[in-house]
């Protein structure tokens, strides 16, 4: 049985758990970004950014609201967190520069878009673009004229690097993990599985070539609506979430259907 249970029903329940809370507290402070924008700002004359930055998280918060939901739904959709996240952290970043909250909310993001790496959103492509986006964030509040321009580069460069030795650190204890027990899944056999068969594992071998639904569906003469029903149903025994999380986590893999080997194992 493969190691990685990313997308088992304890995560995924936690995922649902996790966009629930969120979804509960963002509708309690969303009305409060109203109320506090028609008392403090509208009608004052104050500058533009007054104006914009509670029209922007508002705008922010409701789009974080609706991915919150489709996670309730959809929990193996979880990079929605990231994206919800990264928009919060570039709100945050852009009319609230002391808040430190920006920094974590972009971990958030890179966390959750590397474990939902595909070929066409690659690792680098990832960190390419949290780059661009920590260096926006850092660079961005110096406009403002009453900020402390050095002191405010070092204190969020040094919460930048405290954050990137605790990630090392656990980056490096998750290698020395998959060193140890990487060399037991480079082959994963499908007679493992209650409910899959040879056949199950012709798709799975056409998924991993990155053919498309359809040019599979009419590869087996079928129809793309059974097609998509029958893949659900096995990503569903794999505990993958969709074909997404297939490929993240048994890209690479040798896909065989070997009952007689799961035979001898439990002799």
């Amino acid at each position: 049985m493969a190691p990685n249970k990313l997308y088992s029903n304890v995560i995924l329940r936690a995922v649902r758990i996790i966009a629930l809370i969120t979804v509960v507290l963002l509708c309690f402070t969303t009305p409060r970004i109203v109320i506090r924008y028609y008392t403090k700002v509208y009608g004052k004359g104050l500058p533009t950014i007054y104006t914009i930055a509670p029209f922007t998280s508002f705008l922010v918060n409701i789009t974080t609201i609706v991915f919150g939901i489709i996670l309730i739904f959809h929990p193996q959709k979880f990079f929605f967190i990231g994206i919800g996240s990264l928009l919060q952290s570039l709100s945050i970043a852009s009319f609230d520069s002391f808040s430190y909250m920006s920094l974590l909310m972009l971990g958030i993001a890179t966390g959750t878009f590397l474990v939902r790496a595909t070929p066409l959103f690659s690792k680098k492509r990832i960190f390419t673009l949290i780059t661009i986006v920590y260096i926006y964030e850092l660079l961005f509040p110096l406009l403002y004229d009453d900020i402390g321009r050095l002191e405010f580069l070092i204190q969020k460069f040094g919460s930048t690097f405290a954050f990137l030795i605790c990630i090392f650190f656990l980056y490096q204890f998750a290698k020395q993990k998959g060193i140890r027990e990487g060399s037991k899944y480079k082959v994963l056999n499908l007679a493992q599985f209650k409910g899959l068969d040879r056949s199950d594992m012709i798709l799975l071998q056409d998924i991993m070539t990155q053919m498309k639904y359809k040019e599979i569906a009419q590869k087996i003469h079928g129809s793309e609506g059974a097609l998509r029903n029958k893949l659900s149903r096995i990503y569903k025994i794999l505990e993958v979430g969709d074909r997404t999380g297939f490929l993240t986590i048994y890209s690479g893999y040798e896909l065989i259907y070997d009952p007689e080997v799961i035979e001898k194992e439990n002799k």
